[in-house]
């Protein structure tokens, strides 16, 4: 890991601009805008990312890396999660699952209340959902899980957590400067969903189109080259 402009990323990014949301001497949690540093990296096309680190034995690890990838995409994240943040005011969120602890590939550990899919294709999930307790003790948290399709599990690459409202605001400051820097992202809409006049291998063609535009629009780099 490098100091990289204070923020301690991959020695492969290259910080363009970064917020830092809070630091402690052993938390540190920040906003930062990058690219990749290889000839393929595209300083007019960065990335986005909200990263938590921890310091152990005088060094910086990563705990979590929640990334942007698009400005669109960023839309339906913040959708999905503000929708789920009315949890913390005791609304009951109607979700898309009838048993969401069955259904939705969270630990055990976790008692999920609800969830909403952001985006699924055969490969990747993302959703967000609402944990109510953590082993015996009652709790309210958002979390945003990005899984990969792996080995026929989904196993999770990204987890970005809310535990209360503020943070959710602070978070959100620090991100408001950077999120201009970003692309709108791949357009996916309905004209691009085959009806059922379609023949069956063209409306094959156009799911897997709309999953390779879906992908795109949400996924960085660093989980695009994990396929």
């Amino acid at each position: 890991m490098s100091e990289s402009a204070s923020f301690p990323i991959s020695d492969s990014l290259t910080v363009l601009d970064g917020e830092t949301i809070y630091r402690t001497d052993e938390w540190h949690k920040a906003a930062v805008l990058y690219t990749h540093e290889d000839k393929n990296s595209d300083f007019s096309d960065p990335e986005l990312a909200i990263y938590l680190w921890h310091k152990r034995d005088g060094k910086w690890g990563r705990k979590q890396k929640y990334s942007i990838r698009t400005a669109d995409g960023w839309k339906e994240d913040r959708e999905v999660l503000e929708q789920l943040l009315n949890a913390f005011d005791g609304e009951i969120i109607s979700g898309e699952f009838t048993d969401p602890n069955a259904e939705l590939p969270v630990s055990d550990y976790y008692n999920v209340s609800t969830g909403i899919t952001v985006f699924k294709t055969n490969r990747w999930w993302k959703a967000g959902v609402v944990i109510d307790a953590k082993g015996e003790y009652e709790t309210t948290e958002v979390i945003l899980y990005v899984w990969q399709r792996s080995d026929d599990e989904w196993k999770v690459r990204q987890k970005y957590a809310v535990k209360r409202p503020g943070d959710w605001k602070d978070d959100l400051e620090a991100l408001s400067p950077l999120l201009d820097e970003l692309e709108s992202g791949a357009d996916v809409t309905s004209d691009e969903v085959a009806n059922n006049d379609t023949p069956a291998a063209d409306r094959q063609i156009d799911r897997e189109r709309l999953q390779k535009a879906m992908e795109r629009r949400h996924l960085t780099r660093e989980l695009a080259d994990a396929n």
